[in-house]
């Protein structure tokens, strides 16, 4: 059965139907939407991106966006603080961003990406998260203001 000429395909297969002693029709709508089944690649749908795994140990941690806080580089690896504690990961900050590919994480210095929705003020070249004062960089200073609402 060709998928290219629809009108041709459900002739065919009428045709096929009617040789097997079948008195049906097929609805020439179907067609279109099993050729676009047929043709989904399952591989690409995109799952709700609002958490991360970090590997601890031999454990996969499940994170929640909205639990994060800021990622801080701490030596080799990064310090997830978040509202449950803290969890050091194996990972760059480069790394860690391109994986996190969610706008609401900022990388604002070169030891630090914060979570935008957790800023609870900032000052000349420092964002405060839950107590925490965080360095700005000059040069990454005006895409963080880009992002917020500054009114």
């Amino acid at each position: 059965m060709k998928t290219g000429n629809n009108t041709e395909s459900v002739a065919a297969c009428n045709k096929k139907i009617r040789e097997e002693g079948f008195d049906v029709m097929i609805n020439q709508n179907i067609l279109p939407s099993i050729d676009q089944a047929l043709a989904t690649d399952y591989n690409s749908l995109a799952l709700p991106n609002n958490h991360i795994f970090v590997k601890q140990s031999r454990k996969l941690i499940r994170i929640s966006y909205d639990d994060i806080l800021f990622f801080e580089k701490v030596g080799d690896y990064i310090s997830v603080k978040s509202n449950h504690g803290q969890i050091l990961i194996s990972q760059s900050i480069v790394g860690l961003l391109t994986k996190l590919n969610n706008p609401r994480f900022v990388k604002v210095h070169r030891s630090f990406i914060i979570n935008i929705d957790k800023i609870s003020d900032i000052e000349d070249y420092s964002v405060r998260i839950d107590k925490k004062y965080i360095p700005v960089s000059r040069a990454l200073k005006p895409k963080l203001l880009d992002l917020l609402n500054i009114v």
